[in-house]
């Protein structure tokens, strides 16, 4: 239902989430994993990003990848890392690795 009223006013692309636990802020829904990833994306239109968002980090961010998402949200994957330089750039390492393309 969710997803059908978002898709209803075509936008420019769709979130989803929380994939998993967040400690950054309280949350009504129950994660959805990674398998609500892939069933989102197999219900949205190729031409439209699908974002992930709640609880990614560098360890299971390419499970979200591969599942479909093509971009992640994320704050305490970054911000919460004793040398949030370092993180950022693993963070584009992970990008800009063409393993996950």
């Amino acid at each position: 239902e969710e997803l059908a009223k978002g898709l209803a006013i075509r936008p420019s692309y769709i979130s989803t989430g929380p994939v998993f636990h967040t400690n950054s802020k309280e949350i009504k829904y129950i994660p959805n994993g990674v398998a609500g990833i892939a069933s989102w994306r197999e219900l949205i239109d190729p031409s439209i990003p699908l974002i992930a968002i709640g609880g990614i980090s560098l360890e299971n961010a390419r499970d979200c990848i591969e599942a479909g998402a093509v971009s992640l949200a994320v704050i305490s994957a970054v911000t919460q890392q004793d040398d949030v330089v370092q993180a950022l750039k693993d963070w584009d390492q992970l990008w800009t690795n063409d393993d996950h393309k």
